[in-house]
């Protein structure tokens, strides 16, 4: 009886908020759920791994498993700010470059895999830009990171159309719409210039693009 009062009580305030809260918080759930479609990716291709040695496996996986570490601090992040219950600025600050670090490593990761990068040279080339988008995110505008997320999704998306026009099937086809639907999610963010109530347009684009990968890989 109590635990259907709670949950009576629970509904009525979700259902008295703020609209724009309500989209606010129903956008770090789509957060949540995205994490745990890349964890599942990123465990799963480990588990191949562990069994396969294969280098690709060991590489998406930390590429998918350090992506969705940055979607859980963001959601955290952002449901923490917009329920009034984190305020301090210098900790919002920290956790959205552990947030942004998190996802351009990531994407770092996978820049590395398909473009087959052995060579600690060009690896260190591609550091040296993380570290440079990072100090661009903290000084100037977090703008940067959906720029830099779009340049570095650009070298996969262009992987598998190429890999796509040498064998059209449908597996190719999955996975070259899943990265080019995550390029697309980070040009779509800036759709909040144009109508603030489209800032959740870039996380359903992420979702469906997350989805289609999983249906891939797992």
């Amino acid at each position: 009886m109590e635990g259907s009062q709670n949950l009576k009580r629970a509904v009525t305030t979700f259902l008295t908020m703020n609209p724009g809260l309500v989209l606010a918080n129903l956008n770090s759930l789509v957060e949540l759920l995205m994490f745990l479609i890349t964890i599942t990716i990123g465990l799963y291709t480990f588990r191949i791994h562990r069994i396969t040695n294969n280098r690709k496996h060991k590489l998406l996986g930390i590429a998918f498993i350090l992506i969705g570490l940055s979607l859980i601090t963001k959601a955290s992040l952002n449901l923490l700010v917009n329920n009034g219950v984190l305020a301090n600025s210098e900790i919002i600050r920290v956790a959205t470059l552990i947030y942004a670090a998190f996802l351009l490593f990531g994407y770092t990761v996978l820049d590395k895999l398909f473009l087959n990068i052995r060579t600690y040279r060009v690896f260190s080339v591609q550091i040296i830009l993380f570290v440079l988008a990072l100090f661009l995110i903290n000084l100037v505008s977090l703008s940067f990171l959906d720029f830099a997320g779009f340049l570095l999704l650009g070298f996969p998306v262009l992987h598998f159309f190429e890999n796509y026009l040498k064998k059209k099937s449908r597996n190719s086809f999955l996975i070259l719409a899943g990265f080019s639907g995550l390029m697309l999610s980070h040009a779509s963010f800036f759709l909040i210039f144009i109508n603030k109530s489209l800032f959740f347009v870039d996380n359903l684009i992420r979702l469906g693009s997350y989805a289609i990968l999983l249906v891939h890989y797992v």
